[in-house]
């Protein structure tokens, strides 16, 4: 098994030359000029697949293989040494976490500037590797010497946001991330990040401001195929950014109104009421506000056969039937997938949610590991529930690691822990970190749970004033007794006995 999360994804994907336009990155072109245009075009091909790297061994391979081939006929070409470092910086993420990553290949990076003091990638990616170590004032230097060679590349204004957030400035990231949109040009994963950046630091406030962000991006390109593929990522990497959703459906509806309708838009839209309708998860499936479901569920229908959507409906499809506990359903979309030869790893991924909500967590950690997928929460749950505990606790702790300001990482741990761990006191802690950044129901019911918890302990150890304050701690955050007992899981005496005590 092998961590590929989505912070490595945006580093992989970020300042790719090919996205941001040659004139925003002179010193690139110039570097370039020294090439042949076959070897500029092979340059531009690794490029690409760093991007797209998938996680794996044997592409990683590939990949450095090129990369040395590529080197040996131009040995002192660093945009190359470059790419060669971030693609060895992932995989290094990967296998031990991004803070152990980013001080590993900082020395190289501050080695390429040195190399190349006119290359500004060098210096964007050395001051992203000081922000991910938490290194704030280290990461300036060459954070505004990136600044000074970029010439309005989208990729500096969101380092500069990604430096603010980590610093708890929401109001300046807002700021930085706002200026990327112009720069962005065709740049699809830079317009993404700022949306989602925008609205994680609570840059969109109101419906209102939702409208206003999503006609000034539409303004920088009106294009139906660039609003779709910014509408699609941008839900990629949706995870609760307050406002997000109303962004890109106000971007949908601008774009079907101004362009007319297509299935791609109305794909878009549909995968963006069923977002909104998300109640919950559980069990390895959303599960999904029947308001919101009917009408996305006739869309996909209509357009299921359009074969430039076909594939991702019928993913879609897939989640509706799992929230509706349609398994033979669910069982009949997998097999029709099969047969119409789509993405081996889509069938398995949707295949797992299957058989999560069949309660079938060992045969979830076969289907990955026979087919070497890279880990996610799916199957990081399965292999919890099978005994590997310890993994999926590194699991969990190294995407804290990566978005240390992300609310629901933090709750999401604080629950695991409690859970799998009966470990109320680390709970607290995450649980509470968790409630400071963001009020939201599961970090509040996770904090009542532990207190409560905690507060049953004292009692079994005749400690009844530590045991009162525990309980008055839990009912300072005015919960539900049912709730809490309906999903108390392994501390069901505990908290029964607080309640009983106390209450």
């Amino acid at each position: 098994m092998r961590f590929r999360s989505t912070v490595v994804a945006a580093m992989l994907s970020m300042a790719s030359m090919l996205a941001t336009p040659l004139s925003a990155w002179s010193s690139v072109a110039n570097e370039l000029s020294q090439l042949d245009r076959a070897e500029q075009q092979e340059f531009q091909r690794i490029v690409r697949s760093v991007d797209g790297w998938d996680g794996t061994e044997e592409t990683f391979k590939d990949l450095s293989a090129a990369m040395r081939r590529f080197l040996d006929r131009h040995p002192d070409f660093v945009p190359v040494m470059v790419e060669d470092t971030r693609l060895q910086w992932a995989r290094t993420n990967g296998l031990f976490g991004i803070v152990n990553a980013s001080k590993s290949f900082l020395p190289v990076y501050l080695e390429l500037q040195r190399m190349a003091p006119e290359y500004p990638k060098s210096y964007l990616f050395a001051a992203r590797s000081y922000i991910f170590t938490q290194d704030y004032e280290g990461a300036l230097p060459s954070l505004e010497r990136a600044t000074e060679l970029s010439n309005g590349d989208p990729w500096v204004n969101l380092t500069w946001a990604l430096l603010h957030e980590r610093k708890l400035e929401a109001k300046l990231a807002v700021e930085a991330a706002q200026k990327a949109i112009p720069n962005a040009g065709d740049n699809v994963g830079a317009m993404a990040v700022a949306i989602s950046t925008i609205a994680r630091n609570y840059g969109v406030t109101d419906r209102e401001g939702a409208a206003a962000l999503a006609k000034s991006i539409y303004a920088e390109k009106p294009d139906r195929a660039f609003i779709v593929a910014v509408v699609s990522t941008a839900l990629d990497n949706y995870f609760y950014q307050p406002g997000l959703l109303d962004v890109v459906a106000e971007l949908a509806n601008i774009a079907a109104a101004e362009l007319g309708p297509d299935p791609a838009l109305l794909l878009a839209w549909s995968r963006t009421a069923l977002l909104s309708g998300n109640l919950y998860d559980g069990n390895g499936a959303r599960r999904f506000d029947p308001v919101f479901m009917r009408p996305a569920e006739d869309i996909l229908f209509s357009i299921k056969d359009n074969p430039d959507v076909a594939e991702d409906v019928w993913g879609l499809r897939i989640d509706i039937a799992l929230s509706k506990n349609e398994w033979d359903e669910a069982q009949r979309l997998l097999d029709e997938g099969r047969r119409l030869a789509y993405s081996e790893r889509k069938v398995a991924r949707k295949t797992a949610r299957l058989l999560r909500a069949q309660n079938r967590p060992r045969e979830i950690v076969e289907l990955y590991q026979r087919l070497r997928l890279p880990d996610d929460d799916v199957v990081v749950e399965a292999m919890a529930m099978t005994g590997d505990r310890d993994f999926a606790r590194i699991y969990h702790l190294r995407k804290i690691e990566e978005d240390p300001t992300n609310a629901y990482l933090k709750g999401n741990y604080a629950s695991f822990v409690l859970d799998y761990f009966d470990d109320p006191i680390e709970a607290v802690d995450y649980a509470q970190q968790a409630y400071t950044l963001r009020p939201y129901p599961l970090a509040q019911h996770v904090l009542v749970s532990a207190y409560l918890t905690l507060s049953g302990q004292e009692l079994r150890s005749g400690n009844l004033a530590a045991g009162r304050q525990y309980y008055n701690q839990a009912a300072a955050l005015d919960f539900q007794e049912n709730a809490v007992l309906q999903t108390c899981y392994k501390n069901c005496q505990e908290i029964a006995a607080a309640l009983t005590a106390f209450r």
